[in-house]
C-alpha cells in the first residue's frame, strides 16, 4: 500500500513538473495573448491578465501610439514608423525568438525623393507661384527663403535620400543590422574559418532605388565583404551572398516581384485596374481640397486658378494635395529641428509653419492630415489593395513561393550545423499592398454603406474614422512584411512548426475563419477571428485556398499562353 501510494506520489509530481513546464512556455502565452487580443477578459472566473502576468512573466499591452504623430498622416511619404495597434506585441515587447526556433522578407525600398511624376506636380504648383508676392501662410515662398529640397534643374527625383537621419540609405544598412542582431542563426558564422559552399541569395525589382535599397541592406546583413569584392582590408574575396535583379517587364508574366507589371487586365481595365486608385482618389480630393484652397485663397486674392473657373478657388486639388506631400518628402530630405512636426495645431494659425523644418507641414491642422492620410488609404486601397479585385491573385503570388519555402527543413551549412534561411526581396509599396489584401488581415468587410455581398467599400465623401486600411501604417518608406517560422522544441520534447506575421515589427496575427463545423452549415459568411500563429501546414492550406478563391493568375490577368503563372525563382 505505502508503495502503491508513493508511486502515485512520483506521477503527480512529473505531471505537475510537464504542467509546469507548459504553463511558462511560449506556446501556453501566445494562446493567452490570443485570448486577451480577443476581448477575453477571464477563464474559468480567473482574469487572463493575472494569469498572464503569472506565467509570463510581463503585463500584456495591446500596442498602442500614445499621441498623435504626423508621421501616422503622411500615408507612405514619411520616414519608417512601426506598426501601431499591433495584435500581439513588436519585436521590442517579444524580444529575439525562443532558443531553438529558426526564421523565413517582403521590402518596400527604403525613403527616397518623390517620383517623377510627383515631382513634377510640385515643380508646376512652385512655379506658377513664382508670379505672386504671396502673404499669410504662404510667405515663406517670397524673395528664395525656402528652396525646393533637391535641385530642380538636375533633381534626384526616384533615388533614395542620403542626407537627414531619414536618409534612406542609413535606413536600409540600419534594417539589415536590425535583422543581423535578431537572426544570427540565419547567417553564416563569422568565426567559421571555412568558406561557405553557396551565397546566399536575395532579390531586388529592378528599378534603382530598389536595387540600392538591397545593396545597403546587405551591407548591413552580411557585412561589407558580401559580395567578395575585397573592399575591405580584411577581405576572404568570397561571396556571402547573392543579389538577383528580377526584370520589371509584362514578360515575367507570373515569375515576378511586381506582378502589378505583369498583368496586363490590371493594367488595361479602366474601372476595376489600377486606375480605379486614382479614380477614387481625385473624388475625396475635389471634397476635403475645398476648404484649404478657400483659407489659402482668403489670404492671396490674387492667384488665379489654371483651371479658368471664375467660381473655383485659387488653388485646384491636386495643388494642395501637392503641397500637402511636400512636408513629407522635405523631412526625409532634410530632417528636422525637432519633434514639433509631429504634433500639428488642432486649429490653423497663420505663423505656425515656421515652427516645423518643412513649412509645409505647419500650414495644416491635424484634421486636414488626417483627411489627407484617408485620401492615401482611398488610393492604395482601390489601386492595390482590398478594393481591388485583381489584387488576392497578384499577392498570392508570393505567399505561394513562400508557403513552398516554409514546408522545406531548415538547410545545414557547411560551417557547422543545422541553419535556418533568410529570404529577402525589395519591391515598391504598390507590390506590398496586393500581399496584403491577400491574406485580408486589414479588410474592410462590414460593408458600412450597405455594398452587400464580398466588395469592400470605403467612402470617398467623408473619413470612415474606424477602419483598419491606414496606409502610413502598413507601407511606410522601407516598410516591410516578415513572415517568421518558428521550429520549436519543448524541453519535453514536444516539436511544434508554426508562422508569425510581422508588419513594420509589430506582431499582427493571422486571420481564420472562426465558425465551427456546425457553423459552417447554417453560415455562409466566415466569422473572422485573429490568432497570433498557426500552423506551417495550416499556412499552407490557406494559401491553396486562395487559388480556388482568387483564381489562376495567368487566367485572371490575361497573359498569353505559355507564360509563367507562378514564382520560381525565390530559393536558395
Amino acid at each position: 500500500m505505502l508503495y502503491e501510494a508513493l508511486q502515485f506520489v512520483i506521477h503527480l509530481t512529473s505531471l505537475i513538473t510537464i504542467a509546469q513546464s507548459f504553463l511558462s512556455s511560449d506556446r501556453f502565452c501566445i494562446i493567452l495573448s490570443s485570448r486577451l487580443a480577443s476581448n477575453r477578459s477571464s477563464v474559468y472566473g480567473i482574469p487572463i491578465q493575472t494569469v498572464y502576468q503569472r506565467f509570463c512573466g510581463k503585463n500584456y499591452t495591446l500596442h498602442n501610439r500614445e499621441r498623435w504623430n504626423l508621421f501616422h498622416y503622411l500615408g507612405g511619404n514619411g520616414p519608417w514608423i512601426e506598426k501601431s495597434n499591433a495584435r500581439f506585441g513588436t519585436y521590442e515587447m517579444e524580444g529575439k525568438p525562443s532558443k531553438g526556433c529558426i526564421v523565413d522578407q517582403l521590402s518596400r525600398h527604403a525613403e527616397r525623393y518623390p517620383t517623377k511624376n510627383a515631382g513634377a506636380r510640385h515643380l508646376a504648383l512652385l512655379s506658377r507661384l513664382e508670379s505672386y508676392t504671396l502673404n499669410g501662410s504662404l510667405s515663406f515662398l517670397n524673395n528664395g527663403d525656402w528652396t525646393y529640397f533637391t535641385p530642380p534643374t538636375y533633381p534626384s527625383f526616384e533615388n533614395l535620400t542620403t542626407t537627414s537621419p531619414y536618409a534612406g540609405t542609413l535606413s536600409a544598412f540600419t534594417l539589415g543590422t536590425k535583422l543581423r542582431t535578431r537572426y544570427p542563426h540565419l547567417l553564416p558564422s563569422q568565426s567559421s574559418t571555412e568558406p561557405q559552399d553557396t551565397p546566399i541569395n536575395f532579390w531586388s525589382a529592378s528599378t534603382p532605388r530598389d536595387i540600392e535599397t538591397a545593396l545597403y541592406f546587405a551591407d548591413g546583413l552580411f557585412g561589407r565583404d558580401w559580395s567578395g569584392s575585397g573592399t575591405s582590408p580584411n577581405s576572404t574575396v568570397l561571396p556571402t551572398a547573392r543579389l538577383h535583379i528580377i526584370p520589371e517587364h509584362l514578360s515575367q508574366g507570373g515569375n515576378t516581384l511586381t506582378p502589378g507589371r505583369s498583368c496586363p487586365n490590371y493594367i488595361t481595365d479602366e474601372i476595376q485596374g489600377r486606375d480605379k486608385g486614382y479614380s477614387k482618389l481625385a473624388e475625396w480630393q475635389a471634397i476635403f481640397s475645398k476648404p484649404i484652397a478657400e483659407r489659402l485663397s482668403a489670404e492671396n486674392p490674387g492667384l488665379i486658378d489654371p483651371s479658368a473657373l471664375a467660381s473655383s478657388t485659387g488653388f485646384t486639388p491636386v495643388e494642395i494635395y501637392s503641397m500637402m506631400e511636400m512636408c513629407g518628402f522635405e523631412i526625409l530630405a532634410r530632417g528636422s529641428d525637432s519633434d514639433s512636426e509631429l504634433r500639428p495645431s488642432s486649429s490653423f494659425s497663420s505663423s505656425s509653419s515656421s515652427e516645423f523644418s518643412s513649412p509645409w507641414c505647419g500650414l495644416f491642422t491635424r484634421s486636414e492630415w488626417e483627411d489627407f492620410a484617408y485620401a492615401r488609404d482611398l488610393l492604395h486601397f482601390y489601386r492595390a489593395g482590398p478594393g481591388n479585385q485583381f489584387s488576392g491573385v497578384m499577392g498570392s503570388l508570393w505567399l505561394d513561393a513562400v508557403s513552398r519555402l516554409l514546408v522545406q527543413d531548415s538547410k545545414a551549412t557547411k560551417g557547422g550545423g543545422g541553419s535556418g534561411e533568410i529570404y529577402a526581396s525589395f519591391v515598391h509599396d504598390g507590390d506590398i499592398v496586393p500581399v496584403l489584401a491577400a491574406l485580408g488581415v486589414f479588410d474592410e468587410d462590414d460593408n458600412e454603406d450597405g455594398a452587400g455581398g464580398e466588395e469592400q467599400v470605403m467612402p470617398t465623401d467623408r473619413v470612415k474614422r474606424e477602419r483598419n486600411w491606414r496606409t502610413g501604417d502598413l507601407v511606410p518608406m522601407a516598410g516591410r512584411i516578415i513572415i517568421e517560422r518558428l521550429n520549436c522544441r519543448t524541453p519535453h520534447g514536444w516539436r511544434y512548426r508554426d508562422v508569425r506575421l510581422w508588419i513594420n515589427d509589430g506582431w499582427v496575427g493571422w486571420v481564420v475563419d472562426g465558425r465551427t463545423a456546425e457553423e459552417k452549415r447554417r453560415l455562409k459568411r466566415e466569422r473572422k477571428v485573429y490568432i497570433p500563429q498557426m500552423e506551417v501546414g495550416r499556412f499552407r492550406d490557406m494559401v491553396k485556398g486562395m487559388k480556388e478563391k482568387f483564381g489562376r493568375f495567368g487566367e485572371a490577368c490575361g497573359l498569353p499562353g505559355g507564360m509563367e503563372e507562378s514564382i520560381k525563382f525565390l530559393h536558395q
